[in-house]
């Protein structure tokens, strides 16, 4: 099975819709920036939306908002939770069914950009992303991060028993990524794919800050903020999983 196949069966697996269906809240990341970026009377397109778990975050805010995932069995669920929303199949990489400028707001959330399985999907999708985007507007979008080495424990509000457990916990998980990181040499190369536990053996693809943010001003977009997918907005570049960014077409 190809990795394109892989990564689609796995999002399409009635497993996964499930619990993809029970995610709702915002992510911190998401939180920061969603305060900072989304205005009132957006035209917003929601890619990757899975079962719509930020739908109600965008859509009321928003003059038209519009969710797309390349998993019909997703976009079930979030038709399912959230009628009164607009959930579309579509695949990031051919945004054809959407003129030329027409959003002002594009999300691809939780390390979407990383599921898509190829070098070229990815770089069209930035293309196309571009291509929809109203001048002046903005995408916001996550990615896995190459120079990611080490698990940090979450300790806010943590008692200290809940601390220690945390800590052994992350440490051996640490040493899993190491093993993978430094194996794959995705570390080194500064991008790369990367198989994960869980998913089924899913890969996803990683990247350092430097070369998202080339791979978005060839493709048109101009990267102005960049955000720990945790919002730990102090630690090292090494302890952060994934990188959420916000880039600005000119």
């Amino acid at each position: 099975m190809t990795m394109s196949n892989l990564n689609e069966a796995v999002f399409a697996s009635s497993e996964i819709v499930a619990a993809y269906a029970k995610m709702d809240g915002l992510h911190r990341c998401e939180q920061h920036l969603f305060a900072k970026y989304l205005r009132p009377g957006a035209t917003i397109l929601d890619i990757g939306v899975g079962a719509g778990r930020t739908a109600p975050y965008l859509a009321p805010a928003a003059a038209s908002y519009i969710g797309i995932d390349y998993s019909e069995p997703m976009i079930d669920a979030a038709r399912r939770r959230f009628p009164a929303s607009d959930f579309r199949w579509g695949d990031a990489a051919d945004l054809s069914g959407f003129e030329n400028e027409r959003f002002d707001l594009v999300l691809f959330s939780f390390n979407g950009m990383s599921s898509i399985p190829s070098d070229e999907s990815r770089r069209r999708a930035l293309q196309e992303v571009a291509r929809v985007l109203k001048p002046g507007g903005n995408f916001i979008f996550s990615v896995s991060n190459a120079e990611f080495l080490i698990f940090l424990p979450e300790l806010r509000e943590a008692t200290l028993k809940q601390r220690i457990w945390r800590c052994v916990i992350s440490a051996t998980k640490t040493l899993g990524l190491l093993w993978r990181q430094l194996r794959s040499g995705v570390f080194f190369r500064g991008e790369g794919y990367l198989p994960v536990p869980v998913h089924k053996g899913m890969r996803l693809y990683a990247a350092t800050p430097a070369i998202i943010s080339a791979e978005a001003a060839a493709a048109g977009l101009s990267v102005v903020e960049k955000v720990d997918y945790d919002c730990y907005f102090d630690c090292s570049r090494y302890a952060v999983g994934s990188w959420c960014y916000v880039a600005e077409k000119p």
